[in-house]
């Protein structure tokens, strides 16, 4: 997305389903080994907003992630844990016209040992698509988030990769160089690990789409990502969130006139 231009001509979008209505005070004694917490804020259009949201006390981010009412016309910029992990922090840009309302979320977890965050910085070139990747060296990698310095480059992608590594990957249509950071979020207490894989999805040309993938009877979300990339670096994840504790969706705009958009939504499942 070049200048913040696309924006107005987004096509129509799909219905978003509601954020779970999940106060941080509201802890159940069934849900006190996972709780998925949101809260909402006003990004007038035109503004670059970066919002942080609480854990209960003694529980750790796993992941986190937005959802906004923006016909495309919000991008996801930064998501990530925060404050040692108490907090998970994102950061959107608002390129549309009107005010949107963005819900944050924080995917908390308690019972996590080993705990530790991982970040690895890599510079993008002016113009260029580029990676950093976080290796848990000592754990299994629970989520990850990953970041920039710059509000110049676009998210085209972040996904978990392996069993302890994450990837975040981004193009930079800014023009000056910039630098990206990868965040993995490491440690263990989580049972019954697993990956899950949305597939590709194909998206038409100015297309905006959605993916959803849920995690088997028995299990929670732990961390949700994906990627929206198809060679043509101008597909921009909008939307990464958690719509309830089984559930991750993910929104992405493909801003080409040319060429289809290729998402998929990947998802960290456990007890």
């Amino acid at each position: 997305m070049a200048g913040g231009t696309t924006a107005a001509a987004a096509s129509p979008g799909p219905t978003k389903p509601a954020p779970p209505n999940r106060p941080r005070s509201a802890v159940s004694p069934a849900d006190t080994r996972e709780q998925v917490v949101s809260g909402v804020v006003q990004v007038r259009a035109g503004q670059d907003y970066g919002v942080e949201k609480d854990c209960p006390p003694g529980m750790l981010a796993t992941s986190g992630g937005e959802s906004n009412d923006s016909n495309a016309g919000v991008t996801l910029i930064d998501t990530y844990a925060y404050n040692g992990g108490a907090s998970w922090l994102v950061s959107v840009r608002n390129d549309s016209t009107t005010t949107a309302q963005i819900t944050v979320y924080a995917v908390c977890f308690s019972g996590l040992t080993n705990y530790h965050l991982v970040t690895s910085v890599n510079t993008v070139v002016s113009g260029n698509f580029e990676a950093a990747q976080a290796d848990c060296r000592n754990g299994q990698l629970l989520g990850g988030g990953g970041w920039s310095d710059s509000w110049t480059v676009d998210l085209t992608g972040s996904a978990e990769e392996y069993v302890t590594e994450w990837g975040y990957a981004v193009v930079n249509h800014g023009s000056t160089n910039a630098s990206i950071t990868a965040q993995a979020i490491c440690g263990d207490g989580i049972n019954n690990y697993q990956h899950i894989d949305g597939g590709d999805k194909h998206f038409g040309v100015a297309g905006y789409a959605v993916e959803s993938v849920s995690c088997p009877a028995g299990t929670v979300v732990v961390s949700g990502s994906g990627e929206a990339d198809y060679g043509n670096h101008v597909e921009r994840i909008t939307d990464s969130y958690p719509a309830s504790n089984q559930t991750w969706y993910l929104y992405a705009k493909n801003d080409s006139q040319t060429t289809e958009g290729l998402m998929n939504t990947l998802l960290i499942c456990g007890s």
